[in-house]
């Protein structure tokens, strides 16, 4: 296999990024931009040619791919071009490359509609292989809560006010019960089903 598909290049780069004092989940995004990045220069550019041989304009390339064709907001963009930015800026310094092509590259403009927009696709799988990776100990709690944020359209609020009596796990189907703790408030408590991704 070529340069591509080097597991050694992405460790170099993960043990670049964990120098950087970077936070774990930065860290684990990174990784899989650049993952993400190498498949689609294997897929359209060869799985003979390095991405230290590929130019600015197949950088820009590949952020029109992902805005174009695969629908990710600016913000995706952006944060995988600065991921770019990082490998580029580790090749120069290892003496693999002379140049960094990514500096070369724009970030889009973000608006606030954009930057408050619904979670794509995407954004669930990074937001949920993050938390695998995330510190063991907290990873089946931690899991928990996004599903129950996502699966079950939970509030913040309602998340952190959730009691072991409200969580009814042995229910057909399971369920958790949100009370309406808000003072003066008509609204009854509800009953909210959990899909199967929330409880073992």
């Amino acid at each position: 296999m070529g340069i591509i598909d080097s597991r050694e290049l992405l460790a170099q780069f993960k043990a670049h990024l964990v120098e950087s004092a970077l936070s774990s989940a930065t860290v684990v995004n990174y990784l899989a931009d650049l993952r993400a990045f190498l498949r689609w220069s294997e897929a359209t550019r060869g799985a003979d040619v390095s991405p230290f041989e590929l130019e600015a304009a197949d950088v820009a390339a590949y952020c029109a791919f992902l805005q174009h064709e695969r629908g990710h907001a600016p913000a995706t963009i952006n944060r995988r071009l600065q991921a770019l930015r990082k490998f580029y800026s580790l090749g120069v310094a290892e003496g693999w490359t002379t140049t960094n092509p990514a500096d070369e590259v724009s970030l889009l403009n973000e608006t606030v509609s954009e930057r408050s927009r619904f979670l794509t696709a995407d954004d669930v799988d990074q937001l949920l292989e993050t938390v695998r990776h995330g510190r063991r100990r907290w990873a089946d709690r931690d899991w928990a809560i996004i599903q129950a944020f996502l699966g079950a359209g939970l509030k913040l609020s309602e998340l952190t006010e959730l009691e072991l009596g409200d969580v009814h796990l042995d229910a057909n189907p399971p369920c958790l019960v949100v009370r309406n703790s808000g003072e003066g408030s008509a609204q009854p408590d509800r009953t909210v089903p959990l899909p199967t991704e929330v409880h073992p």
